[in-house]
């Protein structure tokens, strides 16, 4: 049997109904938050992070062993992302009542006792997640920041890196990090090389649009398109 916790503060304030109330005025603000149904089986939702630790706390139970994990992190803005997607799965998947989201040997998420697939991420106030009944999927956000031009050479052929010039270098190298690390969760890998095995064929940056995508693995190639966007100073990436 599965222990779950309510934080403590919860906990005492059912005892006073005034400071429970004021404590939500106070505390709770309600998240931008966006649902796409991308087929019958498969949707994602973003989560824009504005609430405090504890509002966003209050708001979930936690198994015993998310209590631990939950425990060990020290930074504030991790624990608001941690629980910020908790959060978003519920969002997205209503129908769960409850839900315990642990870790497989790579550090992927997954839905115990539950055949969804859910692929997660987080940069900055934005959480996002993406679910399938079946397949799996794969998705990433980031920031777009210049500093991404310094570790390019790691994550793109150098046939890759060649044709990305101009103003728009930054977002565009943004995009293909972002691709190909949904890819990179999509495939579940280890090790998978991302400049030399995960080849996006040449595209046009637009504010919305789609990659062809490559993974050649051993003797092994297979083709996924992904989606992208851009949202506000941030790429999303995704594939089911």
């Amino acid at each position: 049997m599965v222990n779950y916790f309510l934080p403590r503060r919860c906990k005492d304030t059912i005892l006073h109904h005034d400071y429970f109330i004021n404590f939500i005025k106070n505390n709770f603000i309600l998240p931008v938050i966006r649902t796409t149904h991308l087929s019958p089986t498969s949707c994602f939702g973003i989560w824009h992070i504005n609430e405090t630790i504890d509002a966003l706390r209050l708001q979930i139970v936690l198994s015993e062993e998310e209590e631990k994990l939950y425990l060990t992190f020290k930074n504030e803005l991790r624990c608001k992302q941690w629980l910020s997607y908790r959060l978003l799965i519920r969002s997205i998947l209503p129908y769960l009542k409850t839900y315990t989201v642990l870790y497989n040997k790579l550090g992927a998420p997954l839905i115990l006792n539950s055949t969804i697939n859910i692929s997660v991420s987080h940069a900055g106030n934005y959480a996002v997640v993406i679910a399938n009944n079946s397949n799996k999927v794969g998705i990433d956000i980031e920031l777009i920041h210049p500093r991404i031009q310094k570790v390019a050479h790691r994550f793109l052929k150098a046939e890759e890196l060649s044709s990305i010039q101009g103003p728009t270098s930054e977002k565009k190298l943004c995009v293909l990090w972002c691709v190909k690390e949904a890819v990179y969760k999509y495939c579940g890998i280890d090790g998978l090389d991302f400049a030399n095995e995960i080849i996006v064929a040449p595209f046009e940056l637009l504010n919305t649009g789609s990659v062809n995508v490559k993974v050649i693995y051993q003797d092994r190639t297979q083709s996924l398109v992904l989606n992208y966007e851009t949202m506000n100073d941030y790429i999303l990436a995704y594939v089911v």
